[in-house]
């Protein structure tokens, strides 16, 4: 089986739960020093607040022998270390907050993309009432591509993609799009479901 000769059309609408998900995949797939970690400016600041109190808690403790100051210290240390691990496992999937999206000013964000695939290269239109783009891109631009049940994720760098909906197929199916990409990328850039049809 060849690649699809035919264009390939897919439309991303760019929702919240979208980018939740791909926040999602991204967490749980990249290296580590390629983490998003939740925007969440109250738990930074509660977090820091615990430590400071701990601390301060601590030091007023220097009237006790130095070992039984020293046990505190550690089991104070301990427990900051444990309430962050927590808050950022447990976080995962919800870096994209409603606020954040609702007042992200992204044209792709607003009225979403369309992808149209080539077999030579594909190409990504923002559109809306007042803007209006379309950029074209060839397959060696992509640093690697993913999937997980709902998206193929077209990464461009180590933290960017583009989002590509297997239910927003116009034209052509996601396994036309997955055998493509194989077809286009080396497969140490490739990393879809095993179980998908190849």
């Amino acid at each position: 089986m060849d690649y699809p000769q035919s264009p390939i059309t897919v439309h991303t609408p760019y929702t919240l739960a979208q980018m939740r998900a791909f926040g999602g995949h991204h967490y749980a797939n990249a290296p580590t020093r390629y983490k998003y970690y939740p925007s969440r400016p109250l738990s930074y600041t509660a977090m820091a607040a615990v430590m400071f109190l701990l601390v301060m808690f601590a030091i007023s403790q220097k009237g006790v022998s130095p070992a039984s100051y020293y046990v505190i210290v550690a089991l104070f240390a301990a427990l900051f270390v444990v309430l962050a691990v927590v808050h950022f496992r447990f976080s995962r999937g919800f870096i994209f907050t409603k606020k954040w999206y609702e007042t992200n000013n992204s044209v792709f964000l607003k009225n979403g993309q369309t992808y149209t695939f080539l077999p030579s290269e594909f190409y990504v239109e923002d559109a809306g009432a007042a803007h209006q783009s379309k950029s074209t891109c060839k397959y060696d631009l992509i640093d690697r591509a993913e999937e997980d049940s709902g998206m193929f994720y077209l990464y461009l760098n180590a933290q960017i993609a583009y989002l590509v909906d297997k239910q927003g197929f116009k034209a052509g199916t996601p396994e036309g799009l997955r055998h493509l990409l194989q077809k286009k990328l080396p497969p140490e850039k490739c990393k879809f479901l095993k179980n998908a049809a190849s």
